[in-house]
């Protein structure tokens, strides 16, 4: 015979009584289940009886907006640098591309890094070249123009996703400078990539070179998710062909997938 202490009983008691609250809870809990089911059983038919309804819309919707169609994605080009953000962004640079938008692009790239507002009409006589061959190496995208009647130049380096080579920027310094003849004060070296970010010193340019433009304001670092992707979103109401419109958005979600 087991006798069991009153210190033990009282923890068995008490191990009862709570098995017993939580099986009243739970059923508590179902029966409250089970009321607001009934409850709102009508409407939950009604919505059953316009399932169909609603998925024809949600079919047409799709089907006449595409929202998740990126025809970028779509052919793999999304980290192509020469595939597609050197000629795309060409393209909408230069006043007379295909985009039939004149200098809706190029004008607020120029307010972006001179902040010239105000002062565009004298900017004139725009050439973008993409993939411009010089002695000194390949530019990506090269862009001459007249400020008044002073010759001006804007080399663009491209980098998604790739190193910079031996000397680059410093070559393409003495391109403006030698071949062109320019001043320091009438050209800019624009190093571009996904996210701002500066070039490999000294392996693309030296550092006192490198500190010196930087501090002249003749090298610039740009990101396309912090400078290009806003500066094609803000142009977005003023393009006047669907077409455009439509790609540029694609192409804005393809930057800020980047």
């Amino acid at each position: 015979m087991f006798v069991f202490s009153s210190k033990k009983m009282s923890q068995a008691t008490e191990i009862n009584a709570l098995k017993l609250f939580l099986q009243r809870f739970a059923e508590l809990e179902n029966s409250l289940s089970v009321q607001k089911l009934e409850r709102d059983l009508p409407r939950l038919r009604i919505f059953l009886s316009n399932f169909d309804q609603y998925e024809r819309l949600a079919y047409r919707f799709q089907a006449s907006t595409a929202p998740h169609f990126n025809v970028f994605e779509t052919l793999r080009l999304s980290g192509r640098e020469t595939g597609l953000h050197t000629p795309f962004l060409a393209s909408l640079l230069d006043p007379g591309g295909a985009h039939c938008q004149g200098r809706l692009f190029f004008d607020d790239f120029l307010v972006h890094i001179l902040g010239v507002k105000g002062q565009l009409n004298k900017y004139h006589d725009i050439q973008v070249f993409e993939e411009y061959h010089t002695p000194y190496g390949q530019i990506d995208i090269l862009i001459k123009y007249k400020a008044g009647r002073q010759q001006q130049a804007i080399v663009i380096e491209n980098k998604i996703y790739a190193g910079d080579q031996e000397k680059q920027l410093q070559r393409y310094h003495n391109f403006l400078s030698g071949t062109l003849r320019l001043p320091e004060e009438h050209f800019l070296l624009i190093y571009l990539c996904p996210f701002r970010c500066p070039p490999s010193i000294p392996h693309s340019i030296s550092k006192e070179d490198y500190q010196r433009l930087k501090e002249n304001g003749v090298l610039r670092e740009l990101g396309y998710r912090e400078d290009i992707s806003p500066m094609l979103e803000r142009k977005i109401p003023e393009i006047k062909a669907p077409v455009v419109t439509q790609t540029v958005r694609q192409y804005i979600r393809t930057l800020k997938a980047f």
